[in-house]
């Protein structure tokens, strides 16, 4: 494990490490000697502070004599700044002849394989964007093509017809210079 504190029966803390110092015990006023309920404020209920959720499965924990585990976030601040750090959390009774005697809590740092799998999601969703950027593509050039085609013969045809209209303009200029020309010979 990463860190570990060891809690009696009753939430007393009677030891810790010094990776758990650096993280929590600095921050949340947690020593020796001091029962684990005491560094719960308030306010921590409502944010579910990492204190809160180890109390809350030291019951759990407590209450069904098993291991309890779940996932802790917890920001911190390494060289001046704010970090997220992720923990795999795991609560154990310790039991003598049967009877529970504390709890080891133990953490184990996930943020390397959380960051890991949040790049890799991150590369998916850039790949399924580029994927569905080819297909729209794909889909337009082809929207585009089968359009072309018929307005091109519709141009074609316009075209045509607009070179028919030249076409009798130029002849029924001709017919009246005719008609004319008629008219005064007569």
């Amino acid at each position: 494990s990463d860190c570990y504190l060891v809690l009696s029966e009753k939430g007393l803390v009677l030891n810790y490490n010094k990776q758990f110092e650096q993280l929590f015990a600095a921050e949340y006023g947690i020593t020796e000697n001091k029962a684990l309920k005491d560094c719960v404020k308030k306010e921590d209920i409502h944010m579910k502070t990492p204190i809160y959720n180890m109390i809350t499965a030291i019951a759990a924990s407590k209450d069904g004599e098993t291991q309890i585990s779940y996932e802790q976030a917890v920001t911190v601040n390494i060289e001046g700044r704010s970090r997220k750090k992720y923990f795999v959390v795991d609560v154990s009774p310790l039991e003598v002849y049967g009877k529970i005697s504390g709890f080891a809590v133990l953490f184990k740092d996930i943020t390397q394989v959380k960051e890991s799998m949040q790049k890799l999601q991150d590369s998916q969703e850039r790949m399924l964007e580029q994927e569905r950027m080819a297909f729209l593509g794909q889909m337009i050039g082809g929207l585009a093509h089968n359009l072309k085609t018929p307005i091109m013969s519709i141009s074609g045809a316009v075209e045509g017809l607009d070179d028919l209209i030249k076409e009798y303009d130029e002849s029924i200029e001709d017919t009246q210079v005719t008609h004319e020309d008629h008219h005064q010979i007569a």
